[in-house]
């Protein structure tokens, strides 16, 4: 818009036509208008889409329906990349997927909005046995087909207002905005992964139905093949005040749906 404007005011006679009329025929009608809560990703996208000619120009920001300020695209493009390097920094390097620094900020940001969101904590059942006997390398593969399946479903009904993380081991957490898909969500990732797990063992444990391994007491005894534990927290999240919180109230679900010995979910509202 700057460029424009200077550009009209450049031609001849620009200042005597231009400097007495309206500002109403210069001035950009279709500026690029972003809420003070949109995150930076998003917004340089918007920018970068917008015309060749409009690609410098400021974007306004309003908070509450009020004007708050301009961002520069150089300042925009600036943060995106420090964003982006920090995020790369904590990714966990076997799933690729954000890790608990950027885990803790997500559930800090949503405890500070209120808003209604679903927050999902899913875990394998006898993950530990099954790594004992068929080795960390076959367990790494399980980890990324968890991480895999989970993004496959999210991407499909939750995309644009959803976050997954991976937390470590076999833990991984979704965060999502929308709450009408939750149990579809839930139901997707168990009936994945139900389908894809018989492929990880051999056709004895198969046929048994289980593994004889080691528990963490040395107790030898037979496990059932692997499923998968999702413990869902619906609601106005922020109720529960701090990530430590809401993590304490997923381990309360947890050990609810581990209970079953069969791939479940359980969800409660706050």
């Amino acid at each position: 818009m700057k460029n424009k404007f200077n550009s009209m005011l450049a031609t001849p006679y620009g200042n005597a036509i231009y400097l007495g009329r309206n500002i109403d025929i210069v001035m950009d009608h279709n500026p690029l208008i972003v809420d003070y809560d949109t995150p930076i990703a998003e917004v340089s996208t918007l920018a970068m889409a917008r015309q060749e000619e409009n690609l410098y120009d400021y974007v306004i920001v309003t908070k509450g329906l009020e004007y708050y300020g301009i961002v520069t695209v150089k300042r925009l493009l600036e943060s995106a990349t420090e964003l982006e390097l920090k995020y790369a920094r904590h990714l966990n390097p076997l799933t690729g997927l954000p890790g608990n620094v950027v885990i803790e900020e997500k559930l800090n940001n949503i405890i500070s909005r209120c808003d209604e969101a679903g927050v999902f904590y899913i875990d394998l059942d006898n993950f530990k046995a099954y790594n004992d006997i068929y080795g960390f390398e076959s367990g790494d593969k399980i980890i990324k087909l968890v991480a895999q399946i989970a993004y496959d479903v999210v991407d499909k009904h939750a995309q644009c207002s959803s976050f997954i993380g991976h937390i470590g081991g076999d833990d991984f957490i979704i965060i999502t905005d929308n709450c009408s898909c939750i149990e579809v969500i839930c139901e997707e990732i168990i009936e994945k992964f139900d389908n894809y797990i018989t492929s990880f063992y051999n056709i004895e444990d198969l046929n048994k139905g289980y593994i004889i391994s080691s528990d963490r007491e040395g107790n030898v005894k037979n496990f059932s093949l692997m499923s998968i534990s999702i413990a869902v927290i619906k609601g106005y999240i922020c109720e529960l005040k701090t990530p430590f919180s809401i993590a304490q109230r997923a381990a309360q679900i947890k050990k609810k749906c581990k209970m079953e010995n069969i791939s479940n979910y359980i969800i409660e509202t706050v």
